[in-house]
């Protein structure tokens, strides 16, 4: 999915040519557990598995298929997992100019061993965006805010990626999500 969805957002060569962040709230943890349950049963470990368990899987095996050597990251931000991708992409934007950044969302549902502890997503999802620090460039212009917050957190029912793309391209013009006492707040800006 996440591959499906970055290659949605790149043409032809471009992925050689973009700087990227891979989040994602659980990463590889049915490939973990599989490995995990293995050693728990003294089976023999799949060294292809292993390689496969780690949470740069996916920007690895993306600078691979793009040949691509620029800045990446993986990361997870627990439940804002999506925010502190955007942060980050952001970031990275802002540090490499002259080269845009694709940040790629993904998740699918944990194992039923988790199921106790309520952790989302419900379904497999993944979102892409290409940010660009160009005003010249197509698209839409957006400003982010963080500011301390009283409240803790909201649940929107959705992934935040998913509540964030159906807000782009809604006729909102802004939105707000509150994590752990901080405010997120994306505005879409007039061009």
């Amino acid at each position: 999915m996440a591959f499906q969805v970055a290659f949605d957002c790149l043409t032809g060569a471009e992925g050689a040519c973009v700087n990227s962040v891979f989040a994602s709230h659980h990463g590889e943890m049915p490939i973990m557990l599989e490995l995990t349950d293995a050693v728990i049963d003294r089976e023999p470990l799949s060294p292809k598995k292993f390689s496969h368990s780690v949470y740069n899987t996916t920007a690895g095996h993306f600078s691979i298929e793009t040949a691509n050597q620029l800045p990446s990251t993986s990361l997870c931000g627990g439940h804002a997992s999506f925010c502190y991708g955007f942060l980050e992409a952001l970031a990275m934007t802002h540090r490499n100019p002259g080269n845009p950044t694709l940040l790629v969302m993904a998740d699918v549902p944990l194992p039923d061993f988790f199921a106790l502890y309520d952790r989302p997503p419900v379904f497999p999802y993944a979102f892409a965006a290409l940010l660009a620090n160009d005003s010249a460039t197509e698209g839409t212009r957006l400003q982010l805010d963080l500011a301390p917050d009283k409240n803790t957190e909201e649940e929107w029912g959705f992934p935040q990626a998913l509540v964030f793309l159906q807000w782009l391209l809604s006729g909102e013009t802004q939105l707000a999500h509150h994590h752990h006492h901080q405010r997120w707040t994306w505005q879409k800006l007039s061009n």
